[in-house]
């Protein structure tokens, strides 16, 4: 069994493997139409349950952390710039082969350029989720799925804001919680910002955590 956390697209060597897995799921929806010959199965990310007893809520920052990818650069760059004229307090990271190049593209307050040799450890970045009042997802033009951030944002009961719009398809989305951003639009991040968190039902929380999402990927077909 695999399951796939990237889109096909992006790594496109791993149907060369796909043979050597009876079940083989993709983060990605589109991929199970787009690839019908190999019988995809379709999941999602998760967010791990176990650290939600951990650090609470500290400080008002808007939290990423992830590696550079062109096609994303230009909404980053917009974001960063309104963020230092709207005296948003950002904690960004970006992991990347060589940090000095890519510091010339994204640069300002709370930006911060790293080694894929210093990344930064992953419980480190869940205990920076836990403490920071927003996390920021920045979708990466070759998939659709929804990535880890978005499911941390849900379990640690964060505000998100996304340029992912499949979001709005999802059981958990509400416009107090996620801001679907179109890369333009600098008041509507305002007045989201502005707005309280929204709590959901107990068995959405519950659905999309690890030990339910691993219960389910291990259940027999």
């Amino acid at each position: 069994m695999n399951y796939q956390w990237d889109g096909i697209d992006r790594y496109p060597d791993i149907l060369e493997y796909v043979g050597y897995f009876d079940r083989f799921f993709v983060f990605d929806h589109s991929d199970v139409a787009k690839y019908p010959q190999y019988g995809f199965q379709a999941a999602c990310n998760f967010y791990f349950d176990d650290a939600l007893e951990t650090t609470p809520n500290s400080n008002d920052n808007l939290y990423f952390i992830g590696g550079y990818e062109p096609s994303r650069t230009e909404s980053i760059r917009q974001f960063v710039a309104h963020a230092q004229k709207a005296h948003l307090p950002l904690d960004f990271t970006f992991i990347s082969k060589h940090p000095e190049r890519v510091a010339h593209q994204i640069a300002g307050q709370g930006i911060q350029h790293l080694h894929f040799a210093q990344a930064t450890p992953f419980a480190e970045n869940i205990k920076k989720a836990q403490q920071s009042k927003v996390l920021v997802d920045f979708v990466i033009q070759q998939h659709q799925g929804l990535s880890f951030r978005v499911f941390e944002a849900l379990g640690y009961r964060k505000k998100l804001i996304t340029t992912n719009h499949e979001i709005a398809h999802c059981d958990f989305y509400h416009p107090n919680n996620v801001c679907i951003w179109n890369g333009q639009d600098f008041d509507k991040i305002s007045a989201f910002l502005a707005l309280p968190y929204h709590e959901l039902p107990p068995h959405i929380y519950k659905k999309y955590r690890f030990g339910n999402w691993i219960h389910r990927i291990l259940a027999p077909q």
